[in-house]
């Protein structure tokens, strides 16, 4: 049944979890590299994947890897076990600006009748971009209704031949809703939601690359939804949110960004709204979720916390309306609520039980024997055709078998085959059955396809039986006296997951729903289940599914931890929301777990010593894992948007790991041969796994030898290659702190420059630090040799989450600052930019304190092809030398572009007495 050129999915059946484990398979069979851009949707057929095997493996032939070199190792996903979370809003430190995001590139708007769009427009104008809208509005450079979805399909297959210039899509529509304070219906979910679904699937070519964006302002119904006072809740944004963060999972080199305000009468500071909305868009944030209320930043955290016991919200006997049929973690659930609390469930399905073939009801009549029969009689049918046949028969027998053992209960279950997507049925039901006393919406569909691929069918089906089923069922008990409304969603709507923007978009969107019924109905409870992947019960019980989700560290939820989890629920009327799930910092790109009281704690007081992976008395190897919630000081060191680790916070990293060998009492004293061999970057905002290590050098207890480097692994946790090597050198301790050196400071020759130098300095296209490592505060003196200038280390800013002084061997920002003074010097005569390459010596003669002021000299000894060689004292006001650096190389990376250049802005007596 197996040819070629079927389609894995389409014809086979074959779902994108079950081809992310085939391929996983393959390429640790093969020990094949995983291409960073790869995408498994152009291998798509067997002959396609055949082929690209056969080229891989073909091509790697020739370099075997030994197995010492890719250790099976698991995923280093620290859970331990599930449990229960409720999502709360935290303030965090305003943005700090990155790039020109908008410079000569044209962005996709559509337009809101209230005036931000053209606030938007004129701002990205101003930052010399451009812009083209595209909605029903005369003005309207593309004409379009979106609310009529097959107008939007046919205009977005064109749109991209028609623009390729297209970097950006920023959707403002789903303000028109907001503002004239019109109920979320049908027409709104397909102007707001399944039309920017749309818009993105169709644009994707363009916006799958570098320096595109994907963005949406939201009101009180994001962040702030959870907030101590919450305002008008509009669950649309929440939807937008959710889809968001799935397209930030899909689109790996997009900035994707939803930005929340809580601001009394917007209309009225739409430019003030607009300002902060365009600053967090070219910060260095890439939180998907943020928020603006009285000129303060938050973000969303979840912390761990146990329900507050008080009477539980269902009653002995009482009635209850179920939805998602009688199978599955519904089912697990009715059992429990069936015999501890004798509830009579009317349970509402889509599958019409009575349908099953008598032949299937039998006993033996297994899988395999349905299959078999449902072969003969589907002759000439695909087989994805025939396998979704069997798993609905399946299904029937499953839901019967179920019935059947509630009623052994003693329950009398009511099933009736009704599609919550029918809004006449479902108020039927409610009309007919005794007074239900709550609601369980159970009901939901996963087809799992990336935005690519998933057609608007398959959105809808997902998307409505969440939202159109939790709207019918709200529609039909208005004006009822129900007590309660439960509703299943996923941990994945608050994390985003790959082929899932409509069940993300739908889960989200549900929460806020009933985060604004319980404003609306205070008297009544509602509550929102967030849960992972359960063990035994639900969606992932395949077993391609539950593989691939164990093997990337998921921790399953236990079936009879569930149920408890889910029974200990209903004695808390207070908590809306809450999520289930293991600490999953994998799934977690926006930092929710990150919070400063559960960060790790540094060994010994050491900040980037975290995990001891080997230690004896000669040599220690320790892990530490760089993520930008815990490690803030990557936020103001980054080139191109993309946070870099320092040269300085790599000597400071491997001093701490020699110092935990080196004799109690010493003091470093030099460092000699250290170099840079491959920087380290947190691409697109990811944690990073680094190992430090040190050991003894001949043995000598005083002096060591040390190493930062990182190993790449795969989705499954397995190392592949050689472990890469980023920083390197020799360290020195010693118990004799070393002899005072006294240096007579030059005469200056000072600058001429109207204007502040440091602001001309640091400039993102000329130094690539701010913030914590913006501590050059003046040039003291110019000539085209030699460098003065004053330093200082007087940032309160935090360092890491939490500690805005740590204590350091070094001191990192006037280490660094040094550094940056081989860039001044070079961006002030040659317009060349220069990173940090190698030091041959470097010598620490005292203590620095922060806040005081100290004279670095920097001259420039060597000018070669590739390097810059540089010497470098650093001084107090006095002229005692603190550090000595000798042989200081900085490589040549780029030329400064001709509108960054300014050695025609600034000049001094040595530079006219030169020329």
């Amino acid at each position: 049944m197996l040819e070629a050129d079927l389609d894995l999915e389409a014809d086979l059946g074959i779902d994108t979890v079950k081809q992310v484990e085939v391929f996983g398979k393959i390429s640790a069979h093969f020990d094949l590299p995983v291409p960073e851009d790869l995408k498994l949707r152009d291998l798509n057929t067997i002959a396609r994947l055949a082929e690209y095997i056969g080229n891989a493996a073909g091509k790697d032939a020739q370099t075997e890897t030994s197995p010492q070199s890719v250790p099976e190792k698991a995923p280093a996903i620290s859970a331990s076990g599930v449990h229960r979370f409720v999502v709360q809003t935290n303030s965090v430190s305003l943005p700090e600006n990155r790039d020109n995001i908008f410079k000569d590139h044209t962005f996709l708007i559509t337009p809101d009748r209230f005036g931000f769009a053209d606030a938007v427009s004129r701002r990205i104008k101003s930052f010399s971009g451009h812009v083209l809208t595209m909605g029903s509005d005369t003005s309207a450079d593309i004409r379009v209704d979106l609310s009529d979805l097959k107008e939007v399909e046919e205009k977005m297959q064109a749109l991209g031949v028609q623009h390729p210039e297209i970097k950006g899509l920023i959707h403002l529509h789903p303000l028109n809703a907001y503002f004239d304070d019109t109920a979320t219906d049908s027409h709104e979910i397909d102007a707001s939601v399944k039309s920017f679904f749309l818009m993105v699937k169709h644009l994707l070519p363009l916006l799958d690359r570098p320096d595109t964006l994907i963005s949406t302002p939201a009101f009180d119904s994001v962040v702030f939804a959870y907030a101590d006072s919450p305002g008008d809740i509009h669950p649309v944004f929440a939807a937008l949110g959710g889809m968001l963060k799935t397209m930030n999972k899909e689109l790996k080199n997009t900035l994707v960004k939803v930005v929340d305000f809580s601001i009394p009468d917007p209309l009225e500071q739409i430019e003030s709204i607009v300002d902060q909305y365009m600053t967090e868009l070219m910060s260095s944030d890439q939180r998907v979720e943020t928020g603006y209320r009285d000129n303060q930043k938050y973000v969303l955290s979840l912390v761990e916390k146990s329900v507050e016991h008080g009477r539980s919200m269902v009653k002995k006997g009482g009635t209850i309306l179920v939805t998602g049929g009688a199978r599955g973690i519904t089912f697990e659930i009715l059992k429990a609520l069936a015999t501890e609390y004798r509830v009579r469930p009317i349970i509402l399905g889509r599958s019409d039980i009575n349908a099953l073939d008598a032949d299937f009801k039998r006993k033996d009549a297994d899988e395999q024997y349905i299959f078999g029969c449902l072969k003969e009689r589907m002759k000439g049918a695909r087989p994805v055709e025939i396998k979704r046949a069997v798993q609905k028969n399946m299904a029937l027998k499953k839901a019967l078998a179920n019935l059947a053992e509630l009623s052994s209960l003693g329950i009398d279950a009511q099933y009736h085959c009704v599609d919550v997507l029918d809004t006449e049925a479902v108020s039927r039901i409610v009309d007919a059955v005794p007074p239900i006393d709550g609601v369980l919406h159970a009901a939901g569909v996963e087809e799992s396809q990336f935005i690519e691929k998933k057609s608007l069918d398959s959105f809808n089906r997902v998307f409505d039986t969440k939202i159109t089923g939790a709207d019918n069922l709200l529609r039909a008990l208005d004006g009822k006296s129900y007590g309660f409304f439960l509703t299943f969603s996923s941990v994945t709507a608050k994390f985003g997951n790959e082929g899932q923007v409509d069940y993300t978009g739908a889960n989200d969107m549900l929460a806020k729903i009933l985060l604004r019924e319980k404003n609306r109905h205070p008297e009544k409870t509602y509550k929102v289940f967030d849960w992972t992947a359960w063990d035994g019960a639900g969606m992932a019980t395949k077993e391609t599914v539950k593989k691939v989700l164990r093997q990337r560290g998921l921790e399953f939820l236990p079936l009879a931890r569930g149920v408890r989890f889910f029974m200990d629920e209903l004695y808390d009327a207070k908590a809306i929301e809450a999520v289930f799930t293991g600490r999953d910092t994998a799934l977690d790109p926006d930092g929710l777990f990150q919070t400063p009281d559960d960060l790790p704690a540094a060994e010994n007081g050491l900040p980037f010593i975290d995990q001891v992976k080997e230690k004896n008395a000669v040599q220690a190897q320790y892990a530490r894992t760089l993520d930008l919630q815990r490690d803030l000081f990557l936020l103001d060191h980054s080139r191109l948007g993309v946070p870099i680790f320092l040269g300085a916070t790599g000597i400071e990293a491997m001093a701490e790991a020699a110092s935990t060998l080196a004799p109690k009492g010493s003091h470093l004293v030099s460092m000699h041969e250290f170099s840079i061999p491959y920087g380290i970057k947190l691409l697109k905002g990811r944690s990073r796994e680094i190992s430090i290590e040190a050991r003894q050098q001949n043995g000598d207890a005083r002096r060591f030898v040390c190493g930062i480097s990182s190993q790449f692994k795969n989705r499954e946790g397995r190392a592949m290659g050689d472990p890469k090597r980023h920083y390197q050198g020799r360290f020195e301790f010693s118990m004799q702190k070393p002899a005072q050196v006294k240096i007579t400071i030059p005469e200056f020759i000072p600058v001429q420059y109207e204007g502040d130098i440091q602001d001309l300095l640091y400039h993102p296209s000329r130094l690539f630090m701010d913030g914590l490592f913006k501590t050059v505060e003046d040039i003291l003196s110019f000539e085209p040799q030699v460098l003065i200038s004053k330093v200082r280390n007087s940032s309160r800013k935090q360092f890491f989450a939490g500690d805005a002084a740590p204590d350091f061997i070094t001191d990192v920002a006037i280490v660094d600052a040094m550094f940056q003074t081989g860039g001044m010097l070079e961006v002030m005569t040659t317009n060349e930019i220069v990173l940090p390459s190698s030091i041959r010596r470097m010598d620490f003669y005292g203590p620095l304190q922060k806040n005081k002021e100290y004279i670095c000299i920097t001259r420039k000894t060597d000018n070669g092809r590739d390097t810059n060689t540089y010497q470098l004292d650093l001084m107090d006001r006095e002229g005692m030398l603190l550090i000595r650096i000798e042989d200081f190389e900085m490589v040549k990376v780029d030329k400064l572009a001709p509108e960054n250049r300014i050695t025609d802005k600034i000049s001094s007596p040595a530079l006219k007495k030169a020329s």
